[in-house]
């Protein structure tokens, strides 16, 4: 689900750029109820969905740098404005810049018969610059009765 896209050009002729998305996973067995994003090393962004560690990158054309090879540790990325549930697993608290020299990720996992969802906005800056691009993110996890 895209909500917002906002793009910079930035150091090398590369393009920044974060799209909005939403993911979310429906469930009735509790032990596969997980949802979020990861930030790869590469330039790629991927969602998850399921408990399993198996994510899948959400869109060559939502990469956070385009093209990839200008990706480096010298971007930071963090989350604000966080509507809703907390994050069970998080790369870094809310409005803390994190380098980008490793897969970082956010999520939410539950495991009773319960929904939790957010709403949040990542942002990307090259080094301690100003932020270069931002977009709102949605994660959503609901595990139904009946499994």
């Amino acid at each position: 689900m895209l909500f917002q896209i906002v793009a910079a050009v930035s150091a090398g002729g590369s393009k920044v750029n974060l799209a909005g998305e939403g993911v979310s996973d429906i469930v009735t067995d509790p032990s596969d109820a997980a949802a979020g994003f990861r930030f790869n090393t590469d330039g790629t962004i991927d969602n998850r969905i399921g408990s399993i560690a198996v994510y899948t990158q959400v869109d060559a054309l939502t990469d956070w740098i385009i093209p990839n090879l200008h990706a480096t540790a010298l971007y930071e990325v963090r989350y604000t404005g966080l509507t809703g549930d907390a994050f069970t697993t998080e790369a870094a608290a809310a409005d803390t810049w994190i380098a980008l020299s490793a897969a970082r990720e956010w999520r939410i996992a539950i495991t009773a018969v319960e929904a939790r969802s957010n709403s949040f906005t990542f942002e990307i800056r090259l080094g301690s610059g100003a932020v270069i691009s931002s977009a709102t993110y949605t994660v959503a996890v609901e595990i139904q009765a009946g499994g």
